[in-house]
């Protein structure tokens, strides 16, 4: 499918995540580890180009392997389905990876934006001070000049909110899967997803309650200062520097936007739920209640 990733490709970049981040790490056959030459960070930093061809994928990632440093990577994997057997996994040996590359490095750390209609990177670096973090941006189509965008001197933070972007990809593709197959009926679509895919049903029928008519949040993230720092901050930085971020996508502060009508949201959750904790619906509920918003609610 162009313009989107199938889960052939996805493999593809699975393996290919794999064998960047374990470069430098040698194993015996028995799965014991026996030494490391570098500290590879395993990071989430990976966004893929529209496709505009079947054949081909192009990729950005970072990857530190190369000299110890984080780097900026645009990669094109040529595809070729006959060559390689991905349902028997894949075995990495020097000289036989099933993909090719060209390589733009650039310093680079926590996270990339990507605009593709102008070609440009924007990532967060010490480029010119390891004391500092600016913002910077590049061309990805012709690697030149990498430009500054904050002021020197100081260090700054740039940080996003979530469950928007995705909601507005999940839109598209419904478009695009309902032009292509005329089955599908537009007028009766549902969302549905456990733990971020409970809370990106809930966004869902929050920013786009006209395509989805019923959300089935299953133990939703609702507030996002109540869950695990861990995860949240990679994102979103801590709640002091990005204090709208949080509010943003924090769904229990924007129930108003919730629609009027009965049977439109199901919630699920477990009262022993370790990851996502039943606060989150508790609070999401009592919020409901407050706003005078129907929904249905089913616990364990």
């Amino acid at each position: 499918m162009v313009g989107r990733l199938c889960k052939f490709c996805m493999r593809r970049w699975m393996n290919l995540r794999w064998r960047l981040s374990m470069s430098h790490l040698r194993l015996w056959k028995s799965g014991k580890q026996t030494s490391t030459d570098t500290h590879a960070q395993v990071h989430d930093i990976f966004h893929p180009i529209v496709q505009t061809s079947d054949d081909e994928l192009t990729f950005i990632t970072v990857n530190e392997s190369k000299t110890g440093f984080c780097h900026l990577y645009k990669i094109t994997s040529v595809l070729q389905r006959g060559s390689y057997n991905w349902a028997k996994g894949y075995t990495h040996s020097e000289g036989n990876a099933p993909w090719c590359h060209t390589v733009k490095p650039y310093l680079i750390k926590v996270w990339i934006w990507v605009d593709e209609e102008a070609k440009l990177v924007y990532f967060q670096g010490t480029k010119d001070s390891p004391l500092e973090h600016h913002l910077y941006v590049v061309s990805y189509e012709a690697p030149g000049e990498i430009i500054r965008l904050t002021k020197p001197g100081f260090s700054h933070s740039c940080s996003v909110s979530q469950g928007e972007v995705e909601i507005d990809d999940q839109v598209e593709g419904l478009h695009y899967i309902a032009d292509k197959y005329k089955f599908v009926d537009l007028s009766r679509v549902a969302i549905h997803g456990w733990s971020y895919g409970g809370f990106l049903s809930l966004m869902g029928l929050i920013h786009r309650p006209d395509i989805f008519k019923v959300a089935i949040a299953g133990a939703p993230v609702t507030l996002w200062m109540a869950y695990d720092t861990g995860y949240t901050e990679r994102y979103l930085d801590t709640p002091e520097k990005n204090q709208k971020g949080y509010e943003a996508c924090s769904v229990a502060l924007h129930v108003d936007k919730l629609p009027n009508e009965p049977n439109r949201l199901l919630i699920l959750h477990g009262f022993l739920d370790e990851n996502v904790h039943f606060f989150h619906t508790n609070f999401l509920v009592s919020q409901l209640i407050r706003a005078g918003k129907p929904y249905n609610l089913q616990v364990s």
